[in-house]
């Protein structure tokens, strides 16, 4: 035979120094060839599942099938317990489940205490006595605060007014400057904003009757206004230092004595001294009072003691006594009138005459007769007017009758009249 020489091809040659190159398989024909096999067991398998269920009976089928339907799967019962878990509760939900049917109180009262309740006097006689700290101290700062008296002073002639703000009572600090501006020529008046039954015909009948000579004070508050507009705009008229201590206080809250003493303080020689020891007081003040006052704040630190303003508040650890409601009714009894005097006097009478233990009052047209017979008023709108004046200082309370009539009484215990008309003298009026 021929000897034929099998030459291999030169790309299939392999060099030591060279790698052997190895085809891949096509992509689509791997995939292929998975799609067989996969398709090849799927049917081998449901050939055998279907010999195996053919050799089962019928019962025991009927049972795999009814257990399959009353027993959930376990998957779906981990569902129904996260639903049960993850179920909102609210805070109304938790008080709900902990709230008591029983009301728990206690025996407790103050009675039982070893130490009794000790009386105003007795606390003020304490307070007193008790070492003062920092006394030094507090006496420089004052003395500093004196030394811009004069500043402040300049400063509300030239139409500003004054706001004291600080820590500390500043009624000893108003009192100082009141003797340092008030003269021959000029006024000053304190007003006492923290006293309980202060009203702004107080403040008025102050102005008109004791600076300017005034035998009447009108009734309306307009009038009141403008007199002491009319008066204090005047260039011939004296200067008047108003100082009012706390005019934050709970009688001077309200925008309509806000709002009259912004007004009377816009009179060119009327100087507005007001101060304030709320820390929410700033809040009484809108831009309209903001802009008539035109205020200038001072810082007023006296680091002293409320004393006087504290002097008015309720405590249930101090027993009341009637001393403090006597020297109110005697600072209110100064600023009426003879013919108010005489119907003070009158219902004072009545109420201390009568013997009943829940006594009702006097009726207003009893109130009416005896003060005509008198010649105290002469009509039954001059009684209602006096009467105003007694309401606004809570000396009477006015209540409906049984016969709806109008029933007037002193809302005072009869030891207290006694004593309060002991120390007047009611016959020379």
């Amino acid at each position: 035979m021929r000897n034929v020489d099998m030459k291999t091809p030169e790309s299939a040659k392999q060099t030591p120094g060279s790698k052997r190159r190895v085809l891949d398989t096509p992509r689509l024909l791997r995939t292929n060839v998975k799609k067989c096999i996969g398709e090849m067991l799927c049917e081998s398998d449901s050939d055998a599942i279907s010999e195996e269920s053919e050799s089962e009976s019928e019962e025991e089928v009927f049972n795999d099938v009814r257990d399959s339907v009353e027993t959930p799967p376990k998957k779906e019962e981990a569902k129904i317990k996260i639903k049960k878990q993850t179920k909102s509760f609210s805070a109304e939900d938790y008080f709900d489940a902990h709230v008591s049917s029983k009301v728990i109180t206690s025996n407790h009262s103050l009675r039982k205490l070893e130490k009794p309740r000790l009386d105003q006097d007795t606390i003020n006689d304490a307070l007193q006595k008790m070492p003062k700290k920092h006394e030094k101290e507090c006496k420089i700062i004052f003395k500093n605060l004196e030394s811009k008296f004069r500043r402040w002073q300049c400063l509300l002639l030239e139409g500003f007014s004054l706001l004291l703000y600080g820590l500390g009572s500043k009624a000893s600090l108003l009192n100082s400057f009141r003797k340092l501006v008030s003269s021959d020529e000029d006024d000053a008046i304190v007003i006492n904003g923290f006293f309980p039954t202060l009203t702004l015909r107080d403040i008025f009948s102050a102005i008109i009757r004791d600076t300017l000579d005034y035998a009447v004070v009108p009734g309306d508050e307009n009038e009141c206004c403008n007199i002491i507009l009319r008066h204090f705009n005047h260039s011939d008229s004296h200067h008047l230092y108003l100082l009012i201590n706390n005019i934050d206080g709970q009688a001077l809250q309200s925008s309509k004595a806000q709002n009259a003493i912004a007004r009377i303080s816009m009179a060119k020689k009327l100087h507005l001294v007001a101060s304030i020891d709320h820390i929410n007081a700033p809040l009484l003040l809108d831009q309209c009072l903001l802009a008539k006052l035109n205020l200038v704040w001072q810082d007023s630190t006296t680091m002293l003691p409320y004393y006087e303003e504290t002097a008015f508040e309720n405590s249930v650890m101090v027993q009341q006594s009637g001393k403090m409601v006597l020297s109110s009714l005697h600072s209110v009894f100064q600023s009426l009138t003879t013919n108010a005097k005489k119907i003070l006097n009158i219902l004072m009478e009545n109420q201390l005459n009568a013997q009943e233990a829940n006594y009702p009052g006097m009726s207003f047209r009893d109130l009416y007769q005896e003060a005509r017979e008198q010649f105290v008023v002469s009509s039954n709108l001059a009684l209602r007017a006096q009467l105003t004046e007694f309401l606004d200082h809570k000396l009477v309370k006015m209540k409906k009758g049984f016969d709806g009539s109008e029933m007037l009484h002193l809302p005072l215990p009869p030891a207290i009249l006694k004593e309060f008309k002991s120390t007047h003298n009611f016959d020379s009026l």
